[in-house]
């Protein structure tokens, strides 16, 4: 499902889920991403710093996609709806929820 770099920074990465970002109007339909970082801050950014990266996901569901993220990293991988249109990401105060 994913390609070589895809799995090495999934399994790499401290921090990993899977956001479903709403429509944003004139620009483009709902979103869904998967998102690494080494800092949970950093998810949903692309940073070389921290570790943080994002991949859009195609032709696939997002359950499909933490599911196979959760089998590479043998741990549960948070897939959510994220309620905001672009850029900011909802990092939640535990970071258990990240999946660290």
């Amino acid at each position: 499902m994913f390609n070589q770099d895809v799995i090495a920074a999934v399994k790499a990465a401290k921090f990993c889920r899977v956001v479903i970002y709403p429509p944003v109007r004139g620009w483009c339909g709902e979103r869904v991403q998967l998102e690494v970082a080494d800092e949970i801050d950093a998810l949903g950014y692309t940073d070389q710093r921290r570790g943080a990266g994002h991949w859009l996901v195609q032709s696939t569901t997002p359950e499909q996609v933490a599911e196979e993220a959760a089998r590479l990293r043998a741990a549960p991988v948070l897939a959510l709806l994220c309620d905001v249109s672009f850029g900011a990401v909802d990092n939640f105060e535990e970071e258990g929820l990240a999946n660290q």
